[in-house]
């Protein structure tokens, strides 16, 4: 969004799956930020 900077990490041994944690938890951090 335009008024902060936020970023999120995925843990895993497998980098895909750190990857696609990382990403589905930005995805629903910013769905939770917007309804608010």
């Amino acid at each position: 969004d335009k008024t902060s900077i936020w970023g999120t990490v995925g843990v895993s041994e497998n980098i895909i799956e750190a990857s696609w944690l990382a990403l589905v938890d930005s995805v629903e951090y910013k769905l939770q930020k917007d309804a608010k």
